[in-house]
């Protein structure tokens, strides 16, 4: 008798990933690992868009994975460099997610202080200057407040 797979493949990734106690702290997960269980083949000899395409359902099919095991089984996953993932320690998860959220706000903020800075004023409108001139000024509010909040310790 045959056993039956879930799919798509990556929730069969998981039952294998929590049956075989992979989601201790520490545990690296290998893109080797990650082909296998995903049941993919990184292609041989390939044009760019043959690449392209597998890298991308590799990331989707691992994004898919990643956000199972946190939100059903609350272990996180932190990249940990050539396409390998570590399993970080309860204890951990907090300030790896901090500190990946204020990187995140801080590129957010920088590309939308960029795009309101630079725009060709001359050719606005009274009104348009206004509401362009408004938003400069709230974007400053939320990046002092962003400011104040980031480097508040945490009660």
């Amino acid at each position: 008798m045959q056993d039956t797979k879930l799919y798509p493949l990556w929730k069969e990734a998981i039952k294998v990933f929590i049956e075989t106690s992979m989601g201790e702290p520490g545990t690296v997960i290998t893109e080797e690992w990650k082909l296998e269980h995903f049941g993919l083949k990184k292609p041989k000899m390939a044009t760019v868009e043959e690449v392209q395409k597998f890298n991308l359902i590799l990331l989707s099919t691992f994004e898919s994975f990643r956000e199972e095991l946190l939100t059903e089984y609350q272990i996180h996953l932190k990249p940990a460099g050539r396409g390998a993932h570590i399993v970080l320690a309860p204890g951990e998860q907090t300030s790896d997610a901090w500190r990946q959220g204020v990187n995140d706000i801080k590129k957010s903020m920088s590309k939308m202080r960029q795009r309101l800075t630079n725009v060709s004023l001359d050719q606005l409108t009274l009104e348009e200057r206004k509401e362009n001139a408004d938003a400069l000024a709230r974007m400053s509010l939320l990046a002092g407040m962003f400011r104040k909040a980031r480097t508040k310790e945490l009660d």
